[in-house]
């Protein structure tokens, strides 16, 4: 089968589109012919390497997927269109049996650091605990944006009680995170901030929903945020990292929380710790979210009939264009790979 593959970390170039064999897969597994893989800041930390982390080479990236079922199995039939939920579990622990799977001690992300291939490929192999169904109004593109930025922003959204009549900050609105928060938190009646950087993003991120957008290169955001405001916001989503986290905090609220998902920026900040106690502030970690979670938010999707943002398509043998795209923050929503 063709497949992009790393076989060393590094820039763009390492990315080779090249012919391996196809997975073999056990009875517990099934083969899943893919049709679109969408690209993710994941992808790109995997490509680049992070301290402390091994990854067994050759490796493919790629964790958002959408397909068809080619393999015969117990629960789906040949040819059915499905998704990959990316999280991989032992699927026996306490959590995994409470339908807990995302702290699970053995809980990794498919095309991650797990060593276990993605999608970035004709083929890729999965539990079949691991396989969810594609609800008939989400296309093979609509449902490979949904399972890691979309899934993480519904799970912050819920553990930071944003609901109608609070307001929220997220970083990024033409991100997938950053876009995806936008619709899902609007949709359940909250008020919108987001930052942007540049004038085209200001539009587009009003157009999917946002009430408030912060060109973050010519204003300050706390500023900002606190003109719109008065006091502060009920909740922040941050996946910037190193930069941003002091900022975030300053946006808060008396009470607010802070959901955290990612480290764009880098994974250590420097905070003041008095301001989180003074203004008794959570701080919430977020790693994905469970299957059970991916189902109840695409249900959540069908009835208020949002559709994800896509930015562009490229084929397989483009990755490294998508990944230069993603890198140089020129996309608003997600980047796809068409197989």
């Amino acid at each position: 089968m063709k497949a992009t593959v790393i076989h060393e970390h590094g820039g763009t170039d390492k990315l080779i589109y090249e012919d391996i064999d196809n997975p073999k897969f056990s009875n517990d597994e099934v083969l899943v012919n893919v049709k679109t893989c969408a690209v993710n800041h994941l992808d790109i930390w995997i490509r680049q390497g992070l301290p402390g982390k091994a990854l067994k080479f050759p490796h493919i990236l790629g964790c958002d997927i959408a397909g068809e079922i080619t393999s015969k199995n117990r629960n789906f039939p040949i040819e059915s269109r499905v998704m990959i939920y990316p999280g991989i579990s032992c699927g026996k622990c306490s959590y995994c049996k409470k339908g807990r799977e995302n702290l699970c001690g053995s809980f990794s992300i498919i095309g991650g650091f797990s060593n276990v291939h993605g999608g970035y490929a004709e083929y890729v192999k999965v539990p079949l605990r691991n396989i969810v169904k594609i609800p008939l109004p989400f296309s093979f593109d609509e449902a490979a944006c949904l399972s890691v930025s979309y899934l993480t922003s519904w799970n912050m959204l819920k553990s930071t009680n944003v609901v109608k009549g609070k307001t929220l900050r997220v970083y990024g609105g033409g991100g997938g995170v950053g876009s995806a928060t936008i619709q899902l938190a609007r949709a359940n009646g909250a008020e919108v901030i987001t930052t942007v950087s540049d004038e085209r993003k200001v539009v587009l991120a009003k157009k999917i929903g946002a009430n408030h957008v912060i060109n973050r290169t010519k204003y300050d955001i706390v500023t900002e945020v606190m003109s719109i405001t008065g006091n502060g916001v009920d909740a922040v989503i941050d996946h910037v990292g190193t930069n941003t986290w002091m900022t975030s905090l300053q946006c808060l609220k008396f009470g607010g929380r802070m959901a955290v998902c990612g480290a764009t920026t880098g994974e250590i900040a420097n905070i003041e710790i008095r301001t989180v106690y003074n203004k008794q502030l959570s701080i919430i970690g977020a790693y994905l979210g469970t299957k059970a979670e991916l189902i109840d938010m695409m249900k959540f999707m069908q009835v208020k009939k949002i559709k994800p943002i896509i930015d562009s398509n490229f084929r397989l043998c483009e990755a490294a264009k998508a990944h230069i795209r993603m890198d140089n923050n020129e996309h608003f929503g997600k980047i796809l790979l068409k197989i």
